[in-house]
């Protein structure tokens, strides 16, 4: 049996549908993927050549590194090695999601005493930083159990897999910054007009607090290096920064009556969350209506398409985002040219122009067309 790595296919689903188009095509049961490791086996009689121009046509190509998983029959030090690196993987995952849980636990709960004690001092600024600081605990919440969700392969209730999970986790937590800040400037408009005497002392004891937990949390998620807790810092960063801010206005509310400071800071708050949240829920509902990514100049690219040699018609052409990072994509051109190499040739040439667009899963449909019928673009 030959073995050999190759790029990332999709998910299982397409996986099994492409090894069940190879045994068909090449007459044989003996060809496996081996997910993981990402290692395609066959008969040593299927030559190379073969196999790489079936692959082409879905951008999949071997890879030069060696398989990281072997037969049985390599020696134990190998098995052992790879045994020991998943385990790592493992207890880092383990340590990860612990970290991420206690983090949503304080930034939670603390966002209720926000709420109830905001009102207690009658600090519009405080109330405001509640709104972000659930939603923070919102888009944790979700991080840590959508994320799992997401990384489930397809089956036969969703056939493309589990991926656009993480992004209804994005759009609750963008709706619910948006009403909450939006209750927010309705509370604190009034008050900026017609200011209400605030508890500056209390507001001191909440801001302090509140940079400790935001300290504790930021601490916790700097010991882990996935991309989310990353992400999630700098969420801590932001609020250790308004909580900053609220603590000066404390201090000057001491020395002068400026009660409409906190409706300032409070506004700043709300305005700053839909700066940021308008715009992600836009983006988000967009790759729900498989809206064509900004990254992607479409006639631009339905031209490249129908210049390709020997293409005289162009049909059916979709690009889409599945979870605002990968993308798919689908085509079907026309040409009077039957023969395969030339069928293949123009696969390839299209599979090279959509290159740029970080397509993981692409179908190109090339039917024969010799009298010419259809020409130009034609939509659905």
């Amino acid at each position: 049996m030959t073995e050999l790595r190759v790029s990332k296919i999709h998910c299982s689903h397409c996986a099994e549908e492409l090894i069940g188009r190879m045994k068909e095509i090449f007459h044989t049961d003996d060809i496996y993927y081996e997910e993981e490791s990402q290692t395609l086996s066959f008969p040593e009689e299927i030559s190379r050549k073969d196999m790489e121009r079936i692959l082409s046509a879905e951008k999949i190509h071997f890879l030069k590194e060696e398989p990281e998983h072997y037969h049985h029959s390599h020696d134990h030090d190998e098995h052992d090695h790879h045994h020991s690196h998943s385990h790592h993987h493992h207890h880092s995952k383990e340590v990860s999601e612990k970290g991420i849980r206690i983090v949503f636990f304080l930034n939670f709960f603390f966002s209720i005493l926000e709420f109830i004690f905001g009102s207690i001092f009658r600090s519009a600024a405080i109330q405001s930083d509640a709104v972000h600081d659930m939603g923070d605990a919102l888009s944790i919440g979700f991080v840590w159990i959508f994320e799992k969700i997401s990384t489930k392969h397809g089956n036969e209730k969703f056939s493309f897999g589990h991926r656009r999970f993480s992004l209804l986790g994005a759009l609750i937590t963008n709706l619910v910054l948006i009403i909450g800040s939006l209750f927010a400037i309705a509370n604190a408009l009034p008050r900026l007009i017609h200011p209400v005497e605030v508890n500056y002392s209390g507001m001191t004891i909440v801001a302090v607090i509140a940079i400790a937990v935001n300290g504790i949390a930021m601490w916790i998620l700097s010991k882990g290096s996935s991309k989310s807790e990353s992400l999630l810092n700098l969420h801590m960063l932001e609020d250790l920064a308004g909580w900053a801010a609220i603590l000066i206005i404390s201090f000057i509310l001491r020395y002068k009556p400026w009660y409409f400071l906190d409706s300032l800071a409070s506004l700043a708050i709300a305005g700053f969350i839909l700066y940021e949240a308008v715009p992600s829920l836009k983006e988000i509902i967009e790759i729900f209506l498989e809206a064509v990514p900004d990254q992607v100049e479409y006639k631009k690219l339905l031209e490249e398409i129908g210049n390709v040699s020997g293409v005289h018609g162009v049909s059916h052409l979709h690009l889409w985002s599945v979870d605002g990072e990968d993308n798919n994509f689908n085509v079907t051109v026309f040409t009077d040219r039957k023969e395969i190499e030339e069928t293949e040739r123009i696969k390839e040439d299209i599979l090279k122009i959509i290159s740029p667009y970080h397509i993981t899963c692409s179908t190109i449909e090339v039917d024969y067309d010799p009298e010419k019928w259809n020409t130009g673009y034609h939509g659905e």
